[in-house]
């Protein structure tokens, strides 16, 4: 989804850092179009602080997440790719990745290839948030692996993790 901004409380917030971009990186020792999608839940949250702006999510302003999203990108853009994920599911067989930023912030995201594309991934944030102290036991656990590695084997069109059980 290509996001504009929202107007709450009369202020108009932009969310054009959010647009779909495409960047180049290099995987393999080939150059690779990664494109860049960012959901709701970078900007948004389930807790009722805020005005509802995505009914059919349930999800409402979060000024605070909002904020924080502003250097999204350049976080992905400039330092995913060389930093290490946790591999783990979001449901049934659902491949998602989970990455700390500094200053306890998540990133969720995925990996998926196009169809009938080579050297092409679709990287998307579907969530992204500043994590509490008394919330970090609630993190995916498991071996992190190289951003790049997960990449690779996306492209290959390989999953990350075996089946789920």
């Amino acid at each position: 989804m290509n996001w504009s901004g929202f107007t709450i409380g009369g202020k108009f917030y932009c969310l054009a850092h959010l647009q779909k971009k495409t960047i180049e990186v290099e995987i393999d020792s080939a150059q690779v179009k990664l494109h860049l999608s960012y959901s709701g839940h970078c900007f948004t949250d389930d807790k009722e602080n805020g005005p509802m702006i995505l009914p059919q999510e349930k999800r409402y302003w979060c000024h605070d997440r909002y904020e924080l999203s502003r250097d999204l990108p350049y976080m992905v853009e400039n330092s995913l790719i060389s930093s290490y994920a946790i591999p783990h599911y979001a449901g049934k067989n659902n491949e998602q990745y989970h990455y700390m930023e500094a200053y306890d912030y998540a990133i969720f995201f995925t990996v998926r290839k196009p169809l009938n594309t080579t050297n092409e991934l679709n990287l998307r944030i579907t969530s992204a948030y500043p994590v509490e102290e008394w919330g970090k036991g609630s993190m995916p656990r498991g071996s992190s692996k190289r951003v790049s590695w997960i990449l690779s084997k996306r492209l290959k069109g390989e999953k990350v993790l075996g089946r789920k059980k």
